[in-house]
């Protein structure tokens, strides 16, 4: 075996185990469920806010405050009613 099939080997090998790292982009999105909470206020919504969360799971009858809403626009953040 020389050098350059063995450079060659040894590449494919490091192509294939990056294939099956998680992707980090998708790694860093968060999920939250919050279902089982009534109301959501903003208060509430910055004890719980990190930068890599996304979306918040929240119960279909679960009050959003107004103050809520704003924090919820002003961060991006995507809501599920579950």
């Amino acid at each position: 075996m020389d050098i350059e099939q063995l450079v060659d080997e040894i590449l494919l090998e490091l192509y294939r185990r990056l294939r099956m790292l998680p992707d980090t982009e998708t790694e860093k999105k968060k999920e939250l469920d919050i279902s089982g909470r009534r109301v959501i206020t903003e208060a509430y919504l910055q004890t719980i806010y990190s930068r890599d969360l996304v979306c918040i799971h929240i119960g279909k009858r679960c009050i959003i405050t107004p103050l809520a809403a704003d924090f919820i626009k002003d961060y991006g953040l995507q809501i599920h009613r579950i």
